[in-house]
């Protein structure tokens, strides 16, 4: 399976917008550059959009605004609590 690469544009917009705080890791993860807190991803680059991990209220509004979808890196398989836009 080949992978797409995020454009080099949206790789930098990323780094600008992901936050600097102590604790929080930014690394690769399946070659897209991501962020992770005590492990745990929370933000991240798949293809040519940002994922995000939500709660329940937030994927709600989130899920309203147009373009966003539900995270699904690959057909069939959703990933709970995971939104992309």
């Amino acid at each position: 399976m080949k992978w797409e690469k995020s454009s080099e544009d949206l790789v930098e917009l990323f780094s600008e917008l992901a936050p600097t705080d102590a604790g929080v890791e930014q690394k690769k993860m399946f070659g897209w550059p991501c962020c992770f807190v005590n492990g745990n991803l929370f933000a991240g680059l798949h293809k040519q959009r940002m994922i995000f991990r939500l709660s329940e209220t937030d994927q709600s509004t989130f899920l309203e605004m147009e373009g966003a979808a539900e995270f699904e890196p690959m057909p069939g398989r959703k990933m709970k609590g995971y939104v992309i836009s």
